[in-house]
């Protein structure tokens, strides 16, 4: 007596069918890309977290810097040099405006001047503005 088996069960199945394979390949894909978008925005979010601590600092240090210049109104720009490449300022020097002019003899009107002061990073894409109020002596 000769007992007949099929093809299927007297082969041990040892390996994967093509299916699991090309499903297994798809999941790994999803995780991939997953994985490289999480990388990206981590980059991105670094490059905010850089500019943001460093444009304050640059901003105080070029508004320490335009302290002689700013009893006279007007625009004033330049970079950073070597140290920080790609950073650049720009600054708008003008009286103030109050919406109640009593508030300060003419004397000291003139003295009262608004600064806007624009840092802009390497790429453009991102900038800071500071705006203050300063009193010249």
């Amino acid at each position: 007596m000769t007992a007949f088996r099929s093809h299927s069960q007297s082969l041990d199945a040892k390996g994967f069918t093509l299916l699991e394979i090309m499903v297994s390949i798809a999941i790994l894909a999803l995780v991939m890309v997953t994985l490289f978008r999480l990388q990206s925005g981590t980059l991105k979010l670094a490059g905010h977290g850089k500019f943001n601590g460093l444009a304050p600092f640059l901003a105080r240090q070029q508004l320490a810097a335009l302290e002689p210049k700013l009893a006279d109104p007007g625009n004033l720009s330049g970079d950073f040099g070597e140290a920080f490449k790609g950073y650049e300022w720009s600054c708008t020097i003008e009286d103030a405006a109050f919406e109640d002019p009593t508030i300060l003899s003419e004397h000291q009107f003139q003295k009262f001047k608004r600064i806007n002061l624009k840092i802009t990073g390497p790429n453009k894409d991102r900038s800071y503005t500071l705006t203050t109020w300063r009193y010249l002596n």
